[in-house]
C-alpha cells in the first residue's frame, strides 16, 4: 500500500496521503492482546486462534508488559 500517491486530474495535482504501514502494523500487533480488536478485525482474531504460537512469539517480543509498541507510533 502506498503512502503518499501523487495524482494529475485535470486542473491540477493532488496528493493523497493513505495509512501508515507502521500503524497498521502496530494495531495489527496490539491486536493479539485486545480481544476487541480481533473481533473488529476478523482476520486478525483468526490469524492468531489458528496460529497460537505465532500470538506467543507477538506477546514475547517485547516483553515490556505495555501490550503496545510506542516505537511503531513513532515511525508512524
Amino acid at each position: 500500500m502506498q503512502l503518499v500517491e501523487s495524482v494529475e486530474p485535470p486542473g491540477g495535482s493532488t496528493t493523497v496521503l493513505g495509512p501508515s504501514l507502521a500503524l497498521d502494523l502496530s494495531w495489527a500487533i496490539h491486536a493479539v492482546w485486545k480481544l476487541p480488536l480481533q473481533t473488529a478485525q476478523p482476520t486478525l482474531g483468526t490469524l492468531y486462534r489458528e496460529h497460537p504460537e505465532l500470538a506467543e512469539e507477538v506477546r514475547g517480543f517485547w516483553d515490556d508488559g505495555l501490550g503496545c509498541y510506542p516505537e511503531l507510533e513513532v515511525l508512524a
